[in-house]
């Protein structure tokens, strides 16, 4: 057998593990896609008009890291839509920048692509790569049949259906400057990729109407992620809360109702967060004088705000990705403790006081 038939019988065992593990409805998409990547042909920015992002495992911190590249597109008068989940379509529903959202699901088509619009689209694009969410990429991208597609990294399967793949290997840098690899591609000049958030005057009437009563210097304090190894415990959250009012400072806390169950400090200057919408908490961090919180999407918030932070990682990994640099703060005005382990609860209660203390008393 010669080398070349040995690499695609290699390729082909792949394709049907990957098959048989996700499901057989991504055979004819893998090779319909492939097809179509052959006949593809890389399209000017000027004549891209309709641009779809693919979002379909991502959070709402990823759509805020992103949030200033949907604008650059809006603003040169590009049509964007997001393909997301259920749980964050809310998020990019109340964009100005957004013109459409479909919600993923594994049974998604061309059929649910034409409910939000019946325009072609002409590039569609994926941020990410992560091998893991494959098969949500592969069917979502089948469903749009782009004219044109573009994925950072990804395995051999994804690289087979995108049209481009653009390796991305700078370790060192935030998430956002991807965009500045994607301008490149696009040959578009670089732009600055700034955070937006769309918070409306009836978000500020919620987030004042909660605190009237909230007096002297406030803090939000975040202390869950969305995972174990990102979450403060319970009980160090208690001890930082009662640390920080005894000294003086009002804390809000923030979380599920079910998380804020377990935090209890008798202390009248902790107030636990009440269950409101997402953008009124997010106006209740605009309205206090610092955020303190984990690795999660209040810190992308603090950003969009330009909100004065002490924010807790630990050193996970993703792909070959330190996750306290790719998905960090990305502003001067955070500053950021990182575990020396895979548990931000490994960090020491002292420092986290210590630091939110330091950054309020240099705003007297």
């Amino acid at each position: 057998m010669t080398f070349v038939a040995k690499k695609f019988f290699k390729k082909l065992t792949v394709l049907n593990d990957f098959i048989k593990q996700h499901g057989n409805d991504l055979r004819h998409k893998i090779l319909l896609l492939s097809v179509k990547k052959l006949m593809a042909s890389k399209p000017a920015l000027r004549d891209i008009s309709t641009i779809a992002i693919i979002m379909p495992t991502k959070g709402i911190g990823d759509g805020i890291i992103f949030s200033g590249l949907y604008k650059y597109f809006s603003t040169l008068g590009k049509k964007v839509f997001i393909v997301c989940s259920e749980r964050t379509a809310f998020f990019y529903a109340k964009s100005p920048y957004v013109s459409g959202v479909v919600t993923y699901s594994d049974d998604i088509s061309r059929k649910t692509i034409k409910q939000i619009t019946a325009e072609r689209i002409d590039l569609a694009i994926d941020m990410y790569g992560d091998d893991l969410r494959t098969p949500q990429r592969i069917r979502t991208l089948y469903a749009l049949m782009p004219e044109y597609s573009v994925a950072f990294n990804g395995n051999g399967i994804s690289r087979g259906c995108f049209s481009h793949t653009i390796d991305y290997k700078k370790l060192d840098t935030h998430l956002t400057d991807r965009a500045n690899a994607l301008f490149d591609f696009l040959g578009s000049p670089k732009e600055s990729i700034n955070y937006t958030l769309p918070l409306s005057g009836s978000n500020d009437d919620a987030a004042l109407n909660f605190l009237q009563h909230v007096k002297g210097k406030k803090i939000c304090f975040s202390p869950f992620a969305s995972n174990f190894n990102r979450s403060l415990s319970a009980g160090m959250a208690t001890e930082i809360a009662q640390k920080l009012a005894e000294a003086g400072t009002s804390v809000i806390l923030m979380g599920s109702a079910e998380q804020l169950r377990e935090i209890n400090v008798e202390n009248s200057k902790v107030v636990k967060l009440p269950e409101m919408t997402f953008f009124d908490a997010c106006a209740v961090i605009k309205a206090c004088d610092l955020l303190l919180s984990v690795d999660t999407a209040f810190v992308h918030v603090g950003n969009a705000l330009n909100k004065p932070s002490v924010t807790l990682y630990n050193m996970e990994m993703w792909d070959d990705f330190t996750i306290n640099i790719v998905f960090g703060p990305n502003y001067a005005d955070a500053t950021k403790i990182i575990s020396e382990s895979y548990l931000v609860r490994d960090i020491n209660t002292e420092e986290i006081v210590s630091s939110v203390t330091t950054r309020l008393a240099a705003m007297e």
